[in-house]
């Protein structure tokens, strides 16, 4: 029995599930009372009263298990004889509602139930009347009342998991002419065990079924459909656990719960490698079948009672079952194969380029395509990198473009789209001899949709054993490519200003000396833009840093509009900015430091307030030149620069020459 903390644990649940069934049929007593034709009605209360039933047989509460029977036998008669509802059976249902709330108050309160036997014995004894009146046209008398037997363990809980679901404990009931006889198939190879469970389950009224083998047990699921398996672990040709796996991937059978039987105790990895192949539940072998039992009452509560659909012993001989399973084999190896290749390419996650490069050559080693759009989700834009197999038209991309328009970024308010695609391989003006189909498959990383993967093909469609195999690969990319997202996003702040979101000091250091590397190695040229804002100070003495930092974001806009793609543009220090040009030599250099400096003083930020911030900036350019011995020296030049520009007035852009013996000239704006 279940007992201590755990009993009232799950009695405390119970009770929370109980108030809500007792509130459904109080609303179906009072419709029926309104309009007593109502059949809609009475099957909720007959369900509902069918639902209480099997939970408290689940639960030891013979009291309330009583109760509800009663209830439920008088609505089931109500659904199968069409009476109307009479007001006398209004008076004993409304007291069973009561007394049942009482017994499972007194139950979490771990009071004896014994106290309330008059009363459940009378209430009853009310139903019996008034069942009597209902069956007056028939011969049958109604059965005395009787307290139903509840020996129960923790078992039946245990062997299958999840959190207490009433809906899940008993099925919805049925009316007699469309009931069915309960088919149950038992696969045991041991002759003694296997007639010792057939005994104690066709005791219970089953129709039992068995075979002494695992490939006899598929042949058996295939001719018979049973409504559950009860089968052993240990078995010749075929093991327990191929045979649940066998019958979790046919479809027809699929839906057939499992219980496994073990003559040892279970260990974690048995209840492991049960549950993976699809087991509902995983039992100890025992003299006492009650345990068994149990499990089978309670699983086919869940599944609720169908009908049987029958294959004729010819169309089983036709199922090669060897074939299948050596097929099924085969798929479960090349699968596992495939999530390894996958997983294989967490080594990469440090290189998108790489990384998606290398996922593209998995899917093309299983699938002929033209496209593979491969769109990773970010917080302001979806970036897709397209991968081709052969030339792409414009039909092929907007193919991708409008598999993306159909999925939009849900990590991003404005969406903005950029698509990184192949010039080697994109041809404007090819044209696709058939209409590109499109297949997309969602990248979903712990519930999070992170991306998009496109296939664009013009040959045969792909069949659904290929599709199949393409959603497991992007199953498993899916985790990959959120720890490279991760990854790029720790970079990202580490490397930025937390302010102003440019980047930080650290960062412009590490790429001028590897652009001055460059330089060195290869004469290629670069510039450096280094930008003070002018009476910056006084602004933070006067309106206080928050508005400082409001005109410093500010700023910081405006300047990313007046630079490349390829700029780096960085926060040197404070105020202080800086902003390098590979590529670049003086004059355009110049160009955008006076770009740079205009754009500052047309802008004005406002505030919070209302107030509208505005400054001039002092701008000093220098490019690199052999003079220069370590890139610290380019570095001190634009430094220099712009100081001189501070001497000469400010809000002006000053150049360095190193060649010169003047050594700058100051270009006013």
């Amino acid at each position: 029995m279940l007992s201590g903390e755990r009993r009232v644990r799950i009695l405390h649940k119970f009770k929370g599930e109980l108030d809500g069934r007792l509130s459904s049929i109080e609303a179906g007593l009072h419709e029926l009372e309104e309009q007593p034709a109502s059949r809609k009605s009475v099957d909720l209360v007959m369900r509902e009263s069918h639902t209480i039933k099997g939970a408290a047989r689940m639960l030891s509460l013979p009291y309330i298990n009583a109760i509800a029977e009663k209830m439920e036998n008088l609505f089931e008669l109500l659904h199968s004889q069409g009476h109307d509802f009479q007001t006398n059976m209004a008076k004993p249902c409304r007291a069973a509602l009561d007394q049942m709330a009482k017994l499972i108050n007194a139950a979490v309160l771990q009071e004896p139930q014994e106290r309330f036997s008059n009363e459940v014995q009378n209430l009853c004894k009310e139903f019996d009347k008034v069942l009597l009146g209902e069956r007056s046209s028939q011969t049958d008398t109604p059965p005395p009342f009787a307290m139903p037997a509840t020996q129960s363990s923790s078992a039946e809980l245990e062997a299958v998991t999840g959190p207490l679901d009433l809906e899940a404990l008993t099925p919805t009931p049925l009316s007699e002419k469309n009931r069915s006889p309960v088919k149950i198939l038992i696969v045991e190879d041991s002759a003694l065990q296997r007639e010792m469970i057939r005994q104690a389950v066709a005791a219970r009224g089953y129709e039992v079924i068995t075979a002494d083998s695992g490939l006899a047990g598929i042949a058996s699921a295939f001719e018979e459909r049973p409504d559950l398996i009860v089968c052993d672990v240990v078995m010749p040709e075929i093991s327990g656990y191929h045979l649940c796996r066998f019958i979790k991937n046919e479809k027809g059978l699929d839906d057939i719960p499992t219980v496994l039987m073990t003559s040892s105790a279970v260990s974690k990895q048995d209840r492991f490698w049960g549950m993976k192949s699809g087991a509902a539940a995983y039992i100890t072998k025992s003299q006492d079948m009650t345990p068994l039992l149990q499990v089978v009452q309670l699983l086919l509560s869940k599944r609720g009672v169908r009908p049987a659909k029958r294959r004729s012993r010819a169309d089983t001989a036709r199922e090669n079952i060897n074939s299948t399973l050596n097929y099924l084999f085969d798929k479960l190896l090349f699968e596992t194969t495939l999530s390894n290749e996958v997983r294989g390419m967490g080594e990469r996650v440090y290189a998108r380029v790489e990384l998606l490069a290398e996922f593209a050559r998995l899917i093309d080693s299983l699938v002929e395509f033209v496209a593979l759009g491969i769109s990773i989700f970010g917080r302001v834009t979806t970036e897709t990198t397209v991968h081709c197999r052969r030339r792409l038209g414009p039909a092929g991309l907007q193919a991708i473009e409008r598999a993306l328009a159909a999925r939009p970024n849900p990590a991003s308010d404005t969406d903005a789209k950029v698509l990184f695609v192949p010039e080697e391989l994109y041809d404007p003006s090819h044209l696709e001899l058939d209409e590109p189909r499109c297949f997309s498959f969602d990248l979903v990383a712990q519930g999070e949709l992170i991306g998009l993967v496109t296939l664009v093909s013009v040959d045969n469609p792909i069949d659904e054993g290929t599709q199949g195999n393409i959603r497991l690969a992007v199953r498993e990319f899916s985790a990959v490519l959120r720890t490279h997202v991760y990854y790029e996003e720790t970079r990202r702040l580490s490397i930025s200003d937390g302010l102003t979101g440019l980047f930080n000091h650290r960062h412009f250091v590490t790429q001028v000396e590897a652009e001055f590397g460059r330089f060195l190695r290869y004469g290629s040229v670069f510039s450096l833009v280094m930008m003070d804002l002018d009476g910056f100070k006084q602004i933070n003495d006067f309106h206080g840093h928050q508005a400082g930092d409001t005109l410093l974001r500010g700023v910081s806009k405006v300047m990313q509009r007046c630079v490349r793609n390829v700029d780096l543009l960085a926060r040197y220090g404070g105020d202080e900015f800086v902003c390098l040009l590979p590529e670049t030599g003086e004059d355009g250099a110049n160009v955008v430091g006076e770009r740079i400096r205009g754009a500052i003083a047309g802008f004005a930020a406002q505030t919070v307030g209302g107030l509208a911030l505005k400054v001039t900036a002092s701008v000093g350019v220098c490019t690199v030149s052999p003079q220069c011995s370590q890139f610290s020296d380019v570095i001190g030049a634009a430094d220099r620069a712009l100081y001189l520009s501070k001497e000469a007035g400010r809000n002006r852009v000053t150049i360095f020459r190193f060649e010169s013996d003047d050594a700058h000239r100051p270009v006013t704006g």
